[in-house]
Parts: structure tokens; C-alpha cells; sequence
């Protein structure tokens, strides 16, 4: 299995100005991303619980509680199983498959 990242030295200086920082810059850039849907999706199931009822919805407050917990209850279960997984398909793979998953429900 070849590997996208062959060297990384960013105590190089030459390295650093050549390749390291635009690599670095760009990580950054796509893992904010990645991030921004993350908390956009929950943000959204959240906002929802709220109006569930004046749409018709019959829901007890305990059960809208409920409701709202979940998506933050589930990311920080996920983010457990997150962990095992990076070292196991590495980074790019994860980041661009869980990335993925939280677009679907910002677009419905």
C-alpha cells in the first residue's frame, strides 16, 4: 500500500517553504471544512426538534430532549470508534467518508 505523504519535516526549512507549508495549509483548510459539517449537521437536527410539534408532531418535552441529545450524544460515540479507525484506513479515507455522511442531511 503506497502512502500520499512520503516525507514530512517541517523543522526543514527548504522543505517547509517548498512543500510543507501548502500541505499544511491545505489540511487545514479541508479538515475545517469537514468540521464546519459537522457542526452544521447537528446544529440542524437540533434546530428542527424544536418545531417538530407545530408541524403536527405529537412529542412529550422529555421525548424532545431526547431528541435534541441525540445528535451530540451520537457524535461523541462515533468519535470514539472515529479514533480506531484513522490508524486502520488512515486520515484522508475517514475525513472524506465521515465528511460525506454529514453532507447527506445538510442537503435534505
Amino acid at each position: 500500500m503506497s502512502t500520499w505523504l512520503n516525507k514530512w519535516d517541517p523543522e526543514d526549512e527548504v522543505f517547509w517553504k517548498t512543500e510543507g507549508s501548502s500541505r499544511a495549509w491545505k489540511t487545514l483548510w479541508i479538515t475545517t471544512g469537514a468540521l464546519t459539517f459537522s457542526f452544521a449537521t447537528w446544529f440542524i437536527m437540533s434546530a428542527l426538534v424544536v418545531k417538530l410539534n407545530g408541524i403536527g408532531f405529537k412529542f412529550t418535552q422529555d421525548q424532545l430532549f431526547w431528541l435534541a441529545a441525540m445528535p451530540g450524544l451520537a457524535g461523541g460515540i462515533l468519535r470514539i470508534i472515529h479514533t480506531f479507525l484513522l490508524p486502520i484506513y488512515g486520515t484522508r479515507h475517514v475525513i472524506s467518508i465521515s465528511t460525506f455522511l454529514k453532507i447527506i442531511p445538510c442537503m435534505y
